[in-house]
């Protein structure tokens, strides 16, 4: 009977701590559940801290690139307005040099039409050699004058060209073949000019010859002695073959 109760005793020992086992082992299994739940959230909240990290990065470096952006939208706008400045300047500049213009042309269109007037004067009264050339040019540069559409400075430049032309008549010579009236008869002749010393022409045959007279504005007959020397004359402007002088007539009114 003692035995039973003892054997009852330890039985009942041996469960409760089987028992305790037992809750121990449920406990530490709802630890260890507990614990890798806690990892998972911990791995996905360093997910999580990982990728607003970057974000803000992100954020961090476009903020930065608008500060950059905005620095040189800064400068920019200061060079525009520098530049802006300094067009109104030339503009004010432009304009006061325009009105100047509008005068001084308004005074010189004027003196420039009196010249070439003066230089057509000159043209008559010169020697007639290539006359009709010559008061062509005046006669363009005229129409060139009164023609709106033609700036001022194209306008001096044609009125100063056709008086370069003019002078350059007086440094050079020439030789060239028209047809004149001689004796009622329509004659070639080659005509000789030296500077505005002499201008003469002689028949292509060279039977006849003249000068031209410039204090009385005529032709006077060369004798016949002289025509050997014209032509040698003549022979050696149209070849260019100046390094020989010869002698040609002039008119004297001593």
């Amino acid at each position: 009977m003692s035995g039973l109760k003892i054997l009852t005793q330890y039985f009942s020992f041996a469960c409760v701590l089987l028992l305790g086992v037992t809750v121990h082992a449920d406990l530490l299994d709802q630890s260890m559940n507990i614990e890798i739940k806690t990892g998972k959230i911990g791995a996905q909240s360093q997910a999580t801290i990982n990728t607003i990290s970057e974000k803000t990065k992100a954020m961090l470096l476009e903020y930065q690139a608008v500060l950059r952006e905005l620095d040189q939208l800064k400068n920019d706008n200061k060079a525009l307005s520098s530049f802006i400045d300094t067009q109104e300047s030339k503009k004010a500049s432009l304009s006061l040099a325009l009105a100047q213009s509008v005068e001084l042309k308004r005074d010189i269109v004027p003196l420039m039409q009196a010249m070439l007037n003066t230089l057509q004067q000159f043209v008559h009264l010169d020697a007639p050699f290539e006359r009709d050339e010559r008061l062509a040019r005046i006669h363009l540069v005229g129409e060139a004058l009164k023609d709106a559409e033609v700036t001022f400075a194209e306008q001096f430049e044609l009125l100063l060209n056709v008086y370069k032309q003019e002078w350059a008549y007086g440094q050079n010579t020439s030789v060239y073949q028209g047809v004149r009236e001689i004796k009622t008869q329509s004659t070639r002749v080659n005509y000789l000019r030296v500077g505005r010393v002499s201008f003469l022409y002689q028949t292509i045959d060279g039977g006849s010859a003249a000068i031209w007279d410039h204090e009385n504005h005529q032709w006077l007959e060369i004798p016949n002695q002289y025509s050997g020397q014209i032509k040698a004359a003549m022979e050696q402007v149209k070849g260019s073959n100046m390094t020989e002088f010869t002698v040609i007539p002039v008119v004297n009114h001593q």
